[in-house]
């Protein structure tokens, strides 16, 4: 969620017309660089409240099965025999996660290949003594033998 749309909510709630409680995720953009998480703790201070809860970052680590761009382990049956894309390699995402996580952000994931599930949760491991309440959404693929 971006900060017109938080604003939005504010100023909804403070006219008295929100009548419901706001989860917003603010996303991580690949492309925008370390900055951002200032930004994103700025718009969570300013914006929450007792109706809007605007400290989940989403973090995308992956695309989607029709475009195959899904981030799998094993090649899929497409023309090309790709594996996917993951948005993150292992070090930045590891990175990335660990600083939401000091900073108190609750985590949202956006993984649908078996690949970007363990690499999110592999990344979660790397953040020591995480405090947040991951919640991995989406996910379609996974294998019996890396459960756990």
């Amino acid at each position: 969620m971006d900060a017109d749309s938080l604003a939005a909510y504010a100023a909804a709630e403070e006219l008295g017309l929100l009548n419901l409680r706001v989860t917003a995720a603010q996303s991580w953009d690949r492309e925008s660089g370390w900055d951002q998480l200032t930004g994103f703790i700025d718009l969570r201070d300013q914006h929450s409240s007792s109706l809007i809860d605007a400290g989940t970052l989403k973090i995308l680590q992956d695309g989607v099965m029709e475009t195959f761009t899904v981030a799998l382990l094993q090649p899929c049956l497409t023309p090309d025999a790709g594996r996917g894309i993951s948005m993150f390699d292992q070090d930045s995402l590891n990175r990335i996660i660990t600083a939401a996580d000091v900073a108190g952000f609750q985590l949202h994931f956006h993984v649908i290949g078996d690949d970007a599930v363990w690499q999110s949760r592999d990344a979660l491991e790397q953040a020591l003594g995480a405090r947040t309440n991951p919640c991995p959404a989406h996910f379609c693929q996974t294998r019996p033998d890396r459960q756990g």
